[in-house]
């Protein structure tokens, strides 16, 4: 095991604290990088990076009460249009729980990357989440073919464990040029 030292590193200096979290999980520490990130927040309320990785940290571990709160903090940056998100998502979870919050939010995000750069990492999360891995794959291959940024980070993340087994990601990852 790696030692991170982002950890004891100037314990109120965002990035760090954002960075501690983020190798927490990939060390496969979720609770101990939902606490990392929770305590980000605790200094930094409006850091919107932490309330994308709690939600979802959350969303993974299907804690969908939290992961929901967190996903309601992120939707009004996710609308480019308007309120859509956070309307599909109480519609959502009204008609079909957590998994229809999902559901109805995929659809609005699908729809407003018809008009603009896609969080195609986000769909791919949701999709793996609901068990749609071909959707999930398709996402995740749009964002590398795009040259999205997140793109690569899929490979060390807890969150597409289920995926690793399929041709598809192995293929992703031998295009990427990375060790599997």
């Amino acid at each position: 095991m790696r030692t991170n030292p982002f950890g004891k590193l100037d314990p109120f200096n965002t990035l760090f604290q954002h960075l501690n979290g983020m190798v927490l999980l990939y060390d496969r520490k979720p609770d101990e990088a939902i606490a990392q990130f929770r305590r980000l927040l605790s200094t930094s309320p409006n850091y919107i990076p932490a309330h994308f990785w709690l939600w979802h940290i959350l969303h993974y571990l299907g804690k969908d009460k939290d992961a929901l709160a967190e996903a309601m903090v992120l939707a009004p940056r996710l609308d480019a249009d308007g309120p859509d998100v956070a309307k599909a998502l109480t519609r959502g979870y009204s008609e079909a729980g957590y998994a229809g919050a999902m559901r109805r939010a995929v659809a609005v995000l699908e729809a407003h990357s018809r008009s603009s750069f896609p969080d195609s990492f986000s769909l791919a999360n949701i999709y793996v989440q609901l068990g749609e891995k071909s959707q999930a794959l398709k996402w995740l291959e749009y964002g590398f073919d795009v040259g999205d940024s997140n793109a690569i980070q899929t490979l060390g993340m807890p969150i597409f464990d289920s995926l690793r087994d399929e041709p598809r990601f192995q293929a992703l990852v031998k295009r990427m040029n990375l060790p599997n």
